[in-house]
């Protein structure tokens, strides 16, 4: 339609003068979702704009917060995993806080499995969750398994994408944290690893297992110079203990 099309010209506009912007935040106010509920393209145009520049300008996608949420809420899951794409750009600036806003909208992300483009979009945005998680132990534990869920989906080339998109947002969490939220977490991702049919989910879950046999080989390293350094203190004290005896007498 023409005010599908007049509004990506304008966000065009905006990507080459910041001055547009007044008018890009008019058309993209989170009532023109209500506004336009009948009108599918128009709905769908909002949301990638609001997409591009939370993209482009993570600073001025604060500004569309409010239309951002809208797009989240949505229940067009094209418009939806829009709305998500956009949270995780602001997540990856930083200028929003994801566990604050995931406990806004994680309600509102069900039957994600059932969707390739919201799994996909999904994922993208939890990845975010790993650089507080450790500080948000309890809430990264309720984010994790819905990323393993999507891993563990069904072998389906459409499904495919989103698969290689959660591999990937695993990868950003420690090791440590998929276990203790993941039940026989390493057994599990061996399982698939050799079940797995997707060339490409195959090649994502090869550089998965070189994090964990990272994470493996430092663990062992560190297990057995501690067992050297508690040994070395046994050996000082057997030397010490016959002195300590025979001088005392």
């Amino acid at each position: 339609s023409l005010h599908s099309t007049a509004t990506r010209l304008l966000c065009r506009t905006w990507e080459t003068n910041d001055r547009a912007f007044g008018s890009l935040q008019g058309v993209l106010l989170p009532k023109g979702f209500t506004n336009f509920t009948s009108e599918r393209e128009i709905c769908i145009s909002m949301a990638a704009s609001i997409r591009d520049v939370c993209h482009r300008s993570p600073d001025r996608g604060v500004d569309l917060i409010l239309s951002v949420s809208s797009c989240i809420e949505n229940q067009d899951r094209v418009i939806k995993a829009l709305g998500l794409q956009s949270l995780a750009f602001l997540c990856e600036a930083d200028v929003i806080d994801f566990y604050t806003a995931w406990d806004v909208i994680a309600k509102h992300v069900q039957g994600y499995k059932d969707d390739p483009i919201l799994a996909h979009s999904l994922c993208l945005l939890l990845r975010w969750g790993a650089m507080d998680a450790e500080a948000y132990s309890e809430a990264s534990k309720s984010v994790l398994p819905i990323v393993w869920n999507v891993v563990t989906s069904s072998q389906d080339r459409q499904l495919a994408k989103a698969r290689i998109s959660a591999l990937e947002s695993l990868s950003q969490y420690e090791v440590s944290q998929l276990e203790n939220s993941i039940p026989d977490f390493k057994k599990m991702i061996l399982e698939l690893f050799f079940s797995e049919t997707s060339p490409n989910v195959l090649k994502a879950m090869e550089d998965f297992h070189v994090k964990i046999i990272a994470y493996e080989h430092i663990n062992r390293r560190r297990l057995v110079k501690e067992k050297r350094v508690t040994g070395s203190k046994i050996e000082k004290l057997m030397n010490v203990f016959p002195q300590v005896i025979f001088s005392s007498n």
